[in-house]
């Protein structure tokens, strides 16, 4: 593992032993490191990582046609309210939408996994509270959909902004707990706006 740079150790203090604060694992590398930890062959190592650069490659995939797909029509839609122009649009809006995502992951400095935990919360503070009472709600209205996508962008900003900040005793306020939090804000943001609309 330390000749492949997936494990680094290092005796800060000097006091001539490692401390678990001093071991440092490659995060990125740790499921590449299972099959070397258990022996088994390196090929196995080579079909882990193929196997995560699928699955990787499939999401970003997805994520990709469906927002270029949803930034195309509804930019068209202004244009070219029959829609005859959308299938060709579409295309031309996949590429810029690849173009500037690979512009700006070249040049933020970020970290790959926190960003996609980020995005996985966005979606489960926003999308899922006006969803979830969009299927199951029939006097769900537009006022509540507005309000609980509102509410639960609102608590994902201040993660952002005030992320690690503890709360009350040992309770962080981290990403999970934002989301956590904007998913049930945004519920009842979203029944009290389809009460009052």
């Amino acid at each position: 593992l330390i000749a492949r740079h997936l494990l680094f150790a290092q005796d800060a203090n000097v006091d001539g032993a490692i401390e678990a604060s001093e071991l440092l694992v490659a995060r990125d590398g740790i499921v590449l490191a299972l099959p070397m930890a258990a022996r088994l062959p390196y090929v196995c190592t080579v079909l882990t990582a193929a196997a995560g650069m699928a699955i990787a490659l499939a999401a970003a995939a997805s994520h990709l046609f469906s927002l270029a797909g949803s930034v195309a029509d509804d930019v068209l839609r202004l244009i070219d309210p029959r829609n005859e122009m959308l299938p060709r649009v579409v295309w031309v809006a996949i590429a810029a939408t690849a173009l500037s995502a690979g512009v700006f992951l070249a040049l933020a400095d970020i970290e790959i996994m926190q960003a996609g935990i980020r995005a996985f919360a966005f979606a489960a503070a926003t999308f899922f509270p006006a969803l979830l009472l969009a299927i199951w709600w029939r006097r769900y209205s537009r006022l509540g959909a507005m309000l609980a996508l509102g509410f639960g962008f609102a608590v994902m900003l201040a993660e952002i902004a005030f992320g690690g900040a503890i709360i009350a005793g040992q309770f962080r306020f981290t990403i999970v707990a934002a989301a956590l939090i904007g998913v049930m804000l945004g519920l009842i943001a979203g029944i009290v706006g389809s009460l009052l609309g």
